[in-house]
């Protein structure tokens, strides 16, 4: 007997759950970019499920999904407000005000709407094609700059933010899609080691993850090296704690990757701390993010100076840290989660972490039901793992596009609610 509610006989979408794959890809493909494509793309998503609902007359809503959106937006609205009391500067305010409460309710509703159908199957497909389509756009501006072909307009150039710098011994690309990496990479990656993934993980999915680790290496991210090489560990993490050996295949190679990977991670700590390679241009690109002269490393010190200045309720939105970073909002770091403790205080990123921690617990109760769903929600938990890993240097829980990825600790918690306490799910005008 099926676990699953809603989960339909075949692999192919239906419609409604086609118009989700079209947002879904496009967020993130798109991330920061090309607004309004993304608009047109939810408008459409909206259209079809009130059609459908209307059809229907009747609608789920997930319990445990608004109760997460509805405490981001509160603390969103709380420390809007401590950043006003504060002096925090107006456009920063509302910034976020938009951020945790506006882009909240989006998100509420498209999951609710997206658990109407298969939405693990949704995420997949979306997941593949946003890694194939990401790796070839890169690609070709690399291609178009190496050649100096002049192929992609400047315009799209500085929509996606699609710049590449290429230094001695090796090649930078800032493009913002590559973000989307940290989670699309370690998802493809996790589900190579699953046997429940197996039917799911053909020629395509392959392709598209081979594409996407050779991006991994060209892109000269540092934070995307260290955040990727670390999902063996993961994968390996939490399926003992999921106790779900028996769902591991390839279990040998992956345990080699794994300690094959201390060795490494033991040459960079080792560079790191001592400077020893220094010749070596790539290493030596490495080591710069661990320097004292780093950007990342100087906002550090400022952050926690600014912390302790506002330890219990912190700065609220909208506060600088005597340290400018960004010229047009100076009120914004890289730094994620010193962030956070600054502008949260203590009783802020208590109250953020525990929600966090709650849904993770959840989460992990779910996999560990070792239902039909366990692969895709073990493989979507290690992705948004990575993703936090890479989140630390970069500022990427300051935009809707990568929040919406934040959305799958709900999305899985809710599936878990579905299948164990349905009590939890109201049904508004059927049976």
């Amino acid at each position: 007997m099926c676990n699953r509610l809603f989960v339909p006989k075949t692999m192919s979408l239906t419609v409604r759950e086609s118009s989700a794959f079209l947002f879904l890809s496009s967020v993130m493909t798109f991330p920061r970019s090309y607004l309004v494509l993304k608009i047109v793309m939810f408008a459409i998503f909206l259209i079809i499920n009130a059609a459908t609902l209307i059809k229907e007359k009747s609608i789920l809503i997930h319990v445990r999904i608004i109760v997460f959106y509805y405490l981001i937006a509160g603390i969103g609205l709380i420390w809007a407000i401590v950043g006003y009391v504060n002096g925090g500067a107006f456009v920063g305010i509302v910034d976020n005000l938009r951020l945790y409460v506006l882009w909240s309710v989006v998100l509420c509703i498209f999951f609710n709407l997206l658990l109407q159908g298969n939405a693990f199957l949704v995420f997949h497909k979306s997941i593949v094609t946003a890694g194939i389509l990401i790796s070839s756009m890169n690609y070709f501006a690399l291609y178009n700059h190496v050649g100096q072909l002049g192929y992609i307009p400047d315009a799209v150039l500085r929509e996606l933010h699609m710049y590449i710098g290429i230094h001695e011994g090796y090649i930078q690309i800032i493009s913002h899609n590559i973000g989307a990496l940290f989670f699309i990479t370690a998802y493809l990656i996790t589900i190579q080691f699953r046997k429940d993934m197996s039917s799911l993980n053909g020629i395509i999915v392959k392709l598209s993850l081979l594409m996407c680790l050779a991006l991994v290496v060209l892109s000269g991210r540092r934070a995307l090296w260290i955040a990727i090489s670390m999902a063996p560990f993961l994968i390996v993490l939490l399926t003992a704690i999921t106790d779900s050996f028996n769902q591991l295949r390839g279990r040998k190679w992956l345990l080699l990757i794994v300690f094959a990977g201390f060795i490494p991670v033991i040459i960079v700590l080792d560079f790191a701390l001592s400077g020893e390679f220094a010749n070596n241009s790539s290493l030596s690109h490495l080591q710069a993010a661990f320097s004292s002269s780093d950007e990342r490393t100087l906002q550090k010190d400022y952050l926690i100076d600014g912390f302790k200045n506002y330890p219990v309720f912190g700065s609220g939105f909208g506060v600088n840290a005597d340290y400018l970073r960004n010229e047009e909002r100076p009120w914004l770091y890289e730094l994620t989660y010193h962030q956070m403790l600054f502008n949260f205080g203590v009783v802020g990123i208590s109250l953020f972490f525990t929600l966090i921690a709650t849904y993770v617990y959840y989460a992990v109760a779910f996999i560990s039901q070792r239902n039909q769903d366990s692969g895709y929600a073990f493989s979507m938990l290690v992705a948004i793992m990575v993703f936090s890993i890479g989140a630390y240097s970069n500022p990427y829980f300051g935009s809707f596009d990568f929040l919406l990825l934040l959305g799958v600790l709900p999305l899985i918690t809710a599936s878990f609610y579905v299948d164990k306490y349905r009590n939890n799910i109201t049904s508004l005008g059927g049976s």
